[in-house]
């Protein structure tokens, strides 16, 4: 499984590689991605093996980055519909 990178969000997002321009603010993105699968599904990621996390739960956070960066470019409201697509199924369920 790949590692979630700031390389691996600027591929998803089709950014250059070498251009630098946005990192910090995809970085930012990137930590809030993470952040918000995490809350969403209960299952902790940050840290985590990448080899042990499922696909579904890294292209959420890929999704994430990519509703923050539209909605920072159209100044529009962040649309997670995608993303809690992805992670629903990942989710951990209280009794």
């Amino acid at each position: 499984m790949t590692a979630l990178t700031l390389d691996l969000v600027k591929a998803f997002l089709r950014y250059e590689a070498d251009n630098t321009d946005e990192d910090a603010t995809l970085g930012v993105a990137l930590q809030a991605g993470v952040e918000y699968v995490q809350d969403y599904t209960g299952r902790a990621i940050a840290g985590e093996d990448p080899e042990t996390i499922p696909a579904g739960l890294l292209h959420g956070v890929l999704l994430y980055a990519g509703a923050f960066d539209q909605a920072r470019g159209s100044g529009g409201d962040i649309n997670l519909a995608a993303v809690q697509a992805v992670c629903f199924r990942f989710r951990t369920v209280l009794l």
